[in-house]
């Protein structure tokens, strides 16, 4: 249910430091140069002329911790340096920004099934504004232009359904049944509006699980975004990714059918699915059914018009085999089309965000340097997804420092 809180003071937010190695071929005595430098893992920042001007929004991968420490959220300039931060009680799953400046993140105490559990919304003073809890709440979300919340929840499908869907891996069924999906708007007092059930609108011959696939969750939304008008009918939709069955499909909401979905391997293993403003849907592509094959190619972004199904726009690295690999997430992901045309990219498994341009040029690239608690002897800083923000898409409450600090305030922040 939703709460309101009032006069809960925010804490006192942490200054982080950005610790950049010396870039080859960067001089000492030319700190004014370091608006440019194109080594892998030096900077951030590949070509500040051809970037976006923006902040970067980052959600680490976090997990309740049992020392009783908070949880954070980032707001990073382009050169990963923090300008802002929230914190959470709960552990992080994924974060976005209304265009009033407020904060909505899902939070969660366990990443099996990308279940989450809790929606909050935050002002810009770390107070809380409501919360949402639902146990069954799993992945992605969005804030509607109504201010409701669309989400999705985890549904034990009915055993007499459960039963008929054809592939996956045989005796790997869970003891309390196929999980199914839920697609449900909840408004502000929490009050379920509207719904949509996966497994009322697919078909088990049709749609079946993958070879590979454990027969655990049937379809799995990863991520949908809500349309205004579809670019089938022009109608109020819903754009899905089906990570399981490797499938994109487009939902008319008036009554639920399926107006749209991707042919038969285009995607496989999929997330973020959007529409862009000429109508083709932007969407990370995992590509895990590549790793079945010799040799595998990595992950890719696709471009795709619904309209006459082909791909407009792919972005992939290199050939298969090693240097394709490099950019390659079995797990999470996301893709943003900014204003200015470029790509900005989320290997949420690797903690690596970049942004490219329509011709395929990397001009922005960062590791993520917020480090979350580990479970083994590497550091984690993976996430969901990340998202991009300019000053045309949020009205910030304070006055930022700049999203492309000048060369000499990076070299004071250096000591140089």
């Amino acid at each position: 249910m939703f709460k309101l809180f009032k006069n809960i003071k925010p804490s006192v937010s942490l200054v982080t430091l950005l610790i950049l190695a010396t870039a080859v071929g960067f001089e000492k005595t030319a700190c004014s140069s370091f608006d440019a430098v194109n080594s892998y893992g030096s900077s951030p920042v590949l070509n500040k002329q051809k970037t976006s001007n923006g902040y970067v929004l980052i959600s680490p991968f976090s997990q309740k911790s049992e020392k009783g420490e908070k949880n954070k959220i980032y707001l990073t300039d382009s050169y990963g340096r923090e300008v802002k931060s929230w914190e959470v009680e709960s552990g992080v799953f994924y974060s976005v920004l209304k265009p009033n400046g407020n904060l909505v993140v899902s939070q969660q105490k366990d990443l099996a099934g990308g279940k989450t559990g809790i929606i909050q919304e935050q002002y810009w003073n770390n107070n809380i504004v409501w919360e949402y809890k639902n146990e069954e709440m799993h992945h992605d979300f969005k804030v509607l232009p109504n201010d409701n919340i669309a989400l999705t929840l985890w549904k034990e499908m009915p055993t007499e359904l459960a039963v008929k869907i054809k592939g996956g891996v045989a005796g790997t069924e869970p003891k309390t049944g196929i999980l199914g999906d839920r697609l449900i708007e909840v408004d502000n007092n929490g009050k379920e509006v509207w719904s949509w059930a996966a497994y009322e609108h697919l078909d088990p011959i049709l749609d079946p699980f993958p070879d590979y696939s454990a027969r655990t969750a049937w379809t799995m939304i990863n991520g949908f975004s809500y349309l205004p008008k579809d670019p089938i009918e022009g109608k109020e939709a819903y754009l899905l990714s089906l990570r399981v069955i490797n499938k994109l499909i487009i939902v008319r909401k008036e009554d639920g059918q399926i107006i749209w979905k991707s042919p038969e391997g285009m995607v496989s293993g999929q997330h973020d699915p959007t529409i862009l403003p000429n109508g083709n849907i932007l969407v990370f592509n995992n590509n895990i059914g590549e790793i079945y094959n010799t040799p595998p190619a990595g992950s890719n972004i696709l471009e795709i018009n619904p309209k006459t199904n082909e791909v407009v726009w792919k972005l992939e690295n290199g050939h298969k085999g090693l240097e394709n690999n490099r950019f390659f997430s079995y797990l999470v992901g996301g893709a943003q089309r900014l204003s200015n045309g470029n790509t900005f990219v989320s290997d949420g498994q690797h903690g690596h965000l970049f942004e490219v341009t329509p011709d395929k040029e990397l001009v922005w690239d960062l590791e993520n340097p917020f480090l979350t608690s580990k479970t083994g002897i590497w550091p984690n800083n993976a996430m969901f997804k990340a998202k991009k923000y300019t000053d045309e898409d949020v009205k910030w409450a304070e006055k930022l420092s700049s999203s492309k600090p000048l060369s000499g305030e990076i070299c004071e922040k250096l000591g140089r």
